[in-house]
């Protein structure tokens, strides 16, 4: 890859990093964090390594691959961004993709793999947003071998037209969507398929119309 870096950092004209190779020894972690300029990562492909965005001002993470032996990607504390036609593939006992406090924030068109065969699974999730508000998840394809999808106090936000898929060991039970906590929270046209079994424990306002 030919890695390109343009723009000035203010929102207006936010940096571009592009086409950027990082291949890290296992085990550790490559992280932004409390970064005050604006930015946005394209073409972008991580291996070997989680990729943590914390208390940062990412506007857009697109068109990238991740592949990690433990989590995927991390974004913490992180208002009004787009992460579009993404793939991330995690194989260790984790999320793929975790959002914690995150609002005003598009998901769209991802591919999202947690690729882990394990008991425990409550630890291994495919998409995972806790604290979070505002968010627009639509077009991705999950596929996980514990839960899908996992949101807990995920308020006034949507999870429609997904691809939702559990697929492991049939003497593993898992959740294709868990929903906990959740006020004015849509959930609608999803295709919901494979082992596992699906539970909502919204509390206030929502819509549950998936297709199974």
């Amino acid at each position: 890859l030919t890695s390109s870096q343009s723009g000035s950092g203010i929102v207006s004209d936010p940096y571009i990093f592009s086409n950027l190779f990082f291949n890290a020894t296992i085990g550790d972690v490559l992280e932004i964090k409390d970064v005050t300029l604006y930015f946005v990562f394209d073409n972008v492909v991580v291996s070997n390594t989680p990729f943590y965005i914390t208390n940062s001002n990412l506007v857009k993470f697109s068109n990238s691959y991740i592949i990690s032996k433990a989590a995927g990607i991390r974004i913490i504390q992180v208002d009004s961004f787009q992460f579009l036609n993404n793939s991330i593939v995690a194989e260790g006992v984790t999320k793929a993709f975790y959002g914690l406090g995150i609002s005003n924030v598009e998901i769209v068109n991802n591919t999202i793999i947690q690729n882990t065969d394990n008991q425990n699974t409550l630890a291994i999730v495919g998409f995972s947003s806790t604290l979070s508000k505002n968010v627009t998840m639509s077009f991705n394809n999950i596929l996980s071998l514990g839960i899908s999808i996992f949101v807990d106090l995920f308020e006034y936000s949507s999870i429609n037209n997904n691809h939702i898929n559990v697929s492991h060991s049939e003497n593993i039970i898992g959740d294709n969507l868990n929903i906990r906590f959740s006020n004015y929270a849509n959930f609608s046209n999803n295709i919901i398929e494979g082992y596992g079994y699906a539970t909502s424990n919204l509390i206030a306002s929502y819509s549950l119309t998936d297709t199974t």
